[in-house]
Parts: structure tokens; C-alpha cells; sequence
């Protein structure tokens, strides 16, 4: 069911052709209340951490909404993190920077993780968890995306994750890669790459990369040292690939970008008798004052809720089952 099919459903079965800003507001409302639980749909894993030597505290995605399981890897073994409070790691770590190792425990604290013991340097961290999505929207892009292309504020595009941008400062989308990345080549000033998430990184100080390829940053301007114990090879990130995190604005060039919705029928298809039934019950309760099919509806939501906990949990697209009444 597309979000366009869902407003005409609600019509229909309230048989009343007068409440369709009413209808698109409360379908809307019933999307953000639910936007926060943990639904199978929204199981995402984050881009795995590269750890610096050290460093305890890393950045999570603004979107992320609870975290299931934090893997560490060995080699080819991957091992499991245990969750501690920020209390009990105060406890047992007294902040001593002459040491590192494989971390073992990790705590959440200010919208970032803590690793403990301080891991060493590039070591794959990781974080499996939940995170909000965007709102469905039935509107499609205005215009298609390309580089070295200028765009003017509030036009959208599809990304490649099939979500809708919005251009938030008009301006330049960022010029192509000029260059593929590969060991032991030599760079010069102002070459740019694509790493290996996607995001174009720019050559800022001339050499020649390493034989491995280096622990690419993925914070927007931050810089990258390649070939280490020979140097001087340096890089800066200068556009991130495309988030799925709404909240993150994606500096292109002189043009800014956000996410702005998603044309994922997630929120239509898979949590359809959720949704649908929280916006009849609110129309029914502020508009048509029916107190019966206020109250029939308010069951219709719990029992929703709950099969779409108890049998789609853990599902993947393939053989899902579909709550019904």
C-alpha cells in the first residue's frame, strides 16, 4: 500500500470526502509516534567504527535509536562487547593513555559510545542496532542528481538509498572523482577519491599511499594520514556519501543537503493496520465525536502493536507475516 493509497483507505472507510488535510495530518502524527519503536524494519547496522589508538569515545549517528549488539573483530574471529553503565567503566577506567588493547566492554553516554579497555588503532568495531526513519512521503524528486551540477534550495533528488533529499543552500554539487584509489600510487595536490563508503576524500598533501589501505575518517573535513612511516601523503574528507540519517545535513560542493523523507513504502506496507488505525481513532475521537469507533479502534492499534511485535520481529522482507484481525 503506497502512503497516497493508505489517505484514500481512511476516506473510504470513514465515508466522509471533507478531512483529507485531516487525514494526511493524522497519518502523519501516527508515523512520528511510532517512529521511535523498534520494529523489524528499522533494524539497521552502523558503518563498522575504524578505532584510533586510544580513543575511547566515538560519535553515534544522530538517528540511532537503541543499540542490540556491539561486535569486535580478530582477525577472523568476532566477539561480542558486553553493555556497561557509564557508572560502572568510571569505575575501572582511570583515563591512562600509555596502554591499549581489544576493547571487551563498551557504555552509551551523550549520544556516544565509550570502548574499554582504549582500543588499539584500526580495529573494526561493529554497532548493530535500530534507527528512526524517515517519514514516507508521496512525493517524488523534483530533479536527478549529478556532480558538478548547481541546484537551487528546497529542490530534492532520490539518492542511492532511495530517500528524498532536499537542497538546503543552493549552490555546486561537488565535481567527480578525478582519480581511482590504489596501493602504492602517487597522489598529487587536489586529487580526489572515492573511499571505500563512498565518501570523496581530497589529496592535500602530495605521496605516495601504502601498501594497505589506510583507516579512512568518516567525520566531514577531518584528515587522513595514508602510507603512515613514509608520508606524507594526507587526505580530507570532503563530502559524505549519502545517510540515512535525517538529521545530517551533507555539505556537496557549495550546495547542503538533508534528508528530508523516504519513498520506502515501510511505514505503508509493513505497519500498515498500525498506522492506519491510529489515525482513524484520532479522526473518529477530534472529528466525528464517535465515541464507539473511538474505542474500537483504540483496540484495533493494541492489537496491531502487538502482532507486528510478536510474529514480524526478526523477519526479513521474504515470508513476513502481515497482521490481521
Amino acid at each position: 500500500m503506497a502512503l497516497s493509497d493508505m489517505y484514500v483507505a481512511i476516506a473510504d472507510e470513514m465515508a466522509r470526502s471533507d478531512l483529507s488535510p485531516e487525514i494526511i495530518l493524522e497519518v502523519t502524527h501516527a508515523i512520528n509516534w511510532y517512529q521511535h519503536e523498534k520494529f523489524w524494519f528499522s533494524d539497521a547496522t552502523m558503518v563498522t567504527i575504524n578505532t584510533i589508538a586510544g580513543e575511547r569515545r566515538y560519535t553515534l549517528p544522530a538517528n540511532f535509536l537503541n543499540i542490540q549488539d556491539v561486535l569486535g573483530t580478530i582477525g577472523n574471529y568476532t566477539y561480542l562487547l558486553k553493555a556497561r553503565t557509564e557508572q560502572y567503566i568510571d569505575q575501572i577506567d582511570w583515563g591512562n593513555n600509555f596502554w591499549s588493547s581489544y576493547p571487551t566492554d563498551y557504555s552509551i553516554w551523550g549520544g556516544k559510545i565509550r570502548l574499554f579497555p582504549p582500543p588499539s588503532a584500526n580495529l573494526p568495531i561493529t554497532v548493530k542496532g535500530t534507527v528512526v526513519l524517515p517519514l514516507a512521503t508521496t512525493v517524488g524528486a523534483t530533479k536527478s542528481y549529478a556532480y558538478n551540477t548547481a541546484f537551487n534550495a528546497n529542490d530534492t533528488i532520490q539518492d542511492p538509498n532511495g530517500n528524498i533529499e532536499t537542497c538546503i543552500t543552493g549552490g555546486t554539487t561537488q565535481a567527480a572523482p578525478t582519480k581511482t584509489y590504489a596501493a602504492n600510487t602517487a597522489y598529487v595536490l587536489g586529487d580526489t577519491v572515492a573511499d571505500y563508503r563512498g565518501n570523496i576524500q581530497k589529496c592535500i598533501a602530495a605521496g605516495t599511499s601504502g601498501a594497505i589501505t589506510p583507516a579512512w575518517s568518516g567525520t566531514y573535513l577531518a584528515i587522513t594520514i595514508d602510507n603512515e612511516n613514509q608520508g606524507p601523503l594526507q587526505w580530507q574528507l570532503i563530502k559524505l556519501n549519502w545517510q540515512t540519517n535525517y538529521l545530517v545535513e551533507i555539505v556537496d560542493g557549495t550546495a547542503v543537503w538533508q534528508l528530508t523523507g523516504t519513498l520506502s513504502n515501510s511505514w505503508t506496507l509493513d505497519a500498515e493496520e498500525l498506522i492506519r488505525d491510529r489515525a482513524l481513532r484520532n479522526l473518529y475521537g477530534r472529528y466525528v465525536k464517535s465515541k464507539d469507533n473511538y474505542t474500537l479502534y483504540t483496540q484495533f492499534e493494541q492489537e496491531a502493536l502487538q502482532n507486528i511485535r510478536r510474529k514480524n520481529y526478526g523477519k526479513v522482507t521474504t515470508g513476513w507475516l502481515r497482521p490481521h484481525f
